[in-house]
């Protein structure tokens, strides 16, 4: 979407004041210094701790809080519209933020399902991504697969699975998490390739959704 330079301008101006706010909120290590490299395809793989999300205390009916945040500085391809954001740790934190603000509904034991979990898959399958093309070895992927598939977001789950995705998808997934598991597969980002399309796409959706409340909010506060 074109928008004129006052626009932009504006627009500029709340990503900034967001990003101080959000990091913040996030409890980024990195703090209000700034943001991390532009990702590269040299760039080590995070540990396996960076990627996973701290166990959860809240109660089946508390409200939806900002989720942690995790290292997602691991070259990607095929990121399409969203790639500007993934690469700039503070616009992906605030973008982080508002998706951890949408409900898709609520699951079987009345838990929320936030729109966040795109955004935390993408960031677990970038480190299994950079471990197949750093050649890491396979006890090192097992747990970064590991940490996909037993995710306590239950991405394949039969009442949490993410809704990107189709029976079919979900079914040849399971299949294929199973022959890992049984030692007939080896551990790869391969395994979840097709799901991480479908992924990018709804995020590039709930970018656009996000982008366009951002110009809708500085378009309200110009006319004031």
């Amino acid at each position: 979407m074109k928008m004129n330079s006052k626009l932009e301008e504006s627009c500029a101006l709340v990503w900034n004041i967001a990003k101080q706010v959000c990091l913040r909120a996030e409890d980024d290590p990195q703090g209000p210094d700034g943001p991390s490299p532009v990702p590269n395809q040299t760039n080590e793989l995070p540990s396996a701790d960076s990627q996973d999300r701290p166990q959860s205390s809240r109660t089946r009916h508390s409200p939806p809080v900002s989720r942690p945040n995790s290292e997602y500085n691991n070259y990607l391809e095929g990121l399409g519209s969203i790639e500007e954001v993934w690469q700039d740790r503070g616009r992906w934190a605030e973008f982080r933020l508002y998706l951890a603000n949408i409900n898709e509904g609520n699951d079987s034991d009345d838990r929320p399902v936030l729109t966040d979990r795109y955004a935390i898959f993408v960031e677990l399958y970038a480190a299994l991504n950079a471990a197949d093309r750093n050649g890491e070895p396979v006890s090192n992927k097992m747990q970064l697969f590991n940490n996909i598939h037993q995710h306590q977001e239950q991405f394949f789950g039969r009442y949490r699975c993410l809704k990107c995705i189709d029976a079919g998808k979900r079914s040849q997934v399971m299949k294929d998490i199973k022959r890992v598991a049984n030692n007939e597969l080896e551990p790869s980002a391969a395994v979840f390739a097709t799901v991480y399309s479908r992924v990018v796409d709804k995020l590039s959706e709930l970018l656009g959704n996000y982008q366009n409340s951002l110009i809708e909010k500085t378009q309200i506060a110009e006319h004031r």
